[in-house]
């Protein structure tokens, strides 16, 4: 039986679930605004739900990645002055299956993995997504003038999704009150760290973890009510004041960084959230259905999550029974991805406070913690599996 599907956006999810999709049998077109497939961002952190994701889609790609080495050593949470308030001896750890540490990678080859199942020829470059309808049994995309038809359509053009507008419009983008830096060493500057992890000061953080090709990933933060109030200047130089003093490596990380690999983004998330994911024939996923902050590093997981689940729901039904597989998807889906992002906002407000009194009292509790049960939280919210084995959407 003939299925077509409309992807609105090649990001991440965009193409986890046009990849998923094709394997299923389906006819996918993927519309993209910008004129080729290029990955926005650095690197990213992906943990077990992640890759088992990956694995659904292209099991070849999580062969690859699960054969590079994941975080080791310490990691935990130190202030600026290098002291920890949290310490994980990770190998130790994963050791006793406590947690399985993220595996590090640059968002170009993830898009390269999740996207080497499409057509070349189910790709429209260049095309803007301007409105969503539905008739009948068919929904429509308006992109450039044209229209585009299908079974099904999948609105993976991020939190400023113009698809979201067909399935709900109580949510809201909302400042999260804080702006983020991130950046790579190249391996080619020939800097090594021994662990990783984040510290946290008065309303700002620096974090960073090694890559597997021996180059450096590291993010920062400064909480501000107003997030454009932050320079838009000499990115470096602003950094390097904003953390001057913090506990080395954090000053050589921001100096050995080449400026054109220093990105600088306001951090917003969808808040109030969607109040359903989907509506007749048109899903939404990834950030487009619940953009959260970065806090707990679930972003892409969760955008990775929903293309796998959205692919079983839909994928050997028949055309007349999408609209009911949709239901179940959201069903599924809308608590998983809705409750990760209440708890990245949470551990952002966390993170982020600024005040002498309630910093201090954050840190005092942070070392009454168990590492093991720290870790194991991290644990709990990557221990996602699919509702159904790769085998199950397979082509006949």
């Amino acid at each position: 039986m003939s299925r077509t599907a409309v992807v609105v956006g090649a990001g991440v999810g965009g193409l986890a679930v046009s990849s998923a999709l094709v394997r299923a049998g389906w006819e996918v077109l993927v519309l993209e605004r910008a004129d080729e497939v290029r990955a926005v961002g650095s690197a990213l952190a992906l943990w077990a739900n992640a890759v088992r994701a990956v694995e659904f889609v292209d099991p070849a790609a999580a062969a690859v990645l699960r054969g590079r080495p994941s975080l080791g050593g310490l990691a935990g949470l130190r202030t600026p002055s290098g002291a920890w308030l949290a310490r994980m001896d990770v190998d130790a750890l994963r050791a006793m299956q406590t947690v399985d540490a993220p595996i590090m990678v640059e968002r170009p080859e993830l898009h390269a993995f999740l996207g080497r199942q499409i057509p070349s020829s189910s790709f429209l470059l260049g095309r803007t997504c301007t409105a969503v309808s539905q008739v009948e049994d068919m929904a429509s995309v308006r992109a450039g003038g044209d229209a585009y038809s299908a079974d099904l359509v999948i609105g993976a053009d991020g939190i400023g999704s113009v698809v979201r507008a067909a399935v709900d419009t109580s949510a809201s983008i909302t400042s999260a009150r804080y702006v983020s830096w991130r950046g790579i060493v190249p391996a080619s500057v020939g800097m090594e760290v021994s662990d990783g992890g984040e510290t946290w000061g008065r309303g700002q953080r620096f974090g960073y973890i090694p890559l597997s090709d021996g180059g450096i990933y590291w993010y920062a933060t400064l909480g501000t009510s107003r997030p454009r109030a932050a320079e838009l200047g000499d990115q470096k130089r602003l950094l390097s004041e904003l953390f001057s003093g913090w506990h080395e490596p954090v000053g050589a990380l921001i100096a050995a960084t080449p400026a054109e690999r220093v990105l600088r983004n306001d951090v917003n998330m969808l808040w109030p959230q969607p109040r359903t994911y989907v509506h007749g024939r048109v899903a939404l996923l990834g950030d487009a259905a619940h953009a959260m902050t970065p806090d707990l590093g679930q972003g892409a997981a969760m955008a990775l999550e929903d293309a796998v689940e959205l692919a079983i729901a839909v994928g050997d039904v028949a055309s007349e029974d999408v609209p009911a597989a949709l239901l179940a998807y959201d069903a599924l889906r809308r608590p998983r991805a809705g409750g990760v992002a209440a708890q990245s906002r949470r551990m952002g407000q966390i993170s982020q406070l600024s005040g002498l009194f309630s910093a201090g009292l954050r840190d005092v509790a942070l070392r009454l913690i168990p590492s093991s049960r720290m870790a194991g939280g991290f644990g709990a919210t990557a221990n996602w599996q699919p509702s159904q084995p790769p085998r199950a959407i397979a082509p006949e």
